[in-house]
């Protein structure tokens, strides 16, 4: 995450348990995709965080192809299995049979 100057970088555990702080691939990120949440459209650039598409202890790349920014909220909704990533169609979905992670993103297939 990105902190005011002056600020220690934080680190937060990541899917695989290992200890993240790769600020830079981060910053990568939010510059390739913006600092929207891919699930949801949040804009709020101070929380957005680099979400792995795939864990690194699955074989992820850690690069910006492999990357997607989203709040902290909907990044643990994916992490814990509650959303997926769609490759065909480029986004994040409720996954089927899940309990629903509010909000909905508008045009979601969950959406009625």
């Amino acid at each position: 995450m990105l902190n005011a100057p002056g600020k220690r970088e934080r680190t937060r555990p990541r899917r695989d348990n290992s200890w993240s702080n790769d600020t830079e691939l981060r910053r990568q990120t939010v510059a390739h995709f913006g600092t929207a949440c891919a699930y949801y459209g949040l804009d709020v650039p101070q929380i957005i965080e680099a979400a792995h598409l795939v864990a690194d202890s699955q074989g992820g790349a850690a690069s910006v192809d492999s990357m997607r920014p989203m709040c902290p909220s909907h990044h643990r909704a994916y992490d814990a299995g509650l959303l997926v990533w769609d490759a065909a169609g480029g986004r994040f979905e409720p996954a089927p049979g899940a309990a629903q992670v509010a909000p909905l993103r508008a045009g979601s297939s969950a959406v009625q």
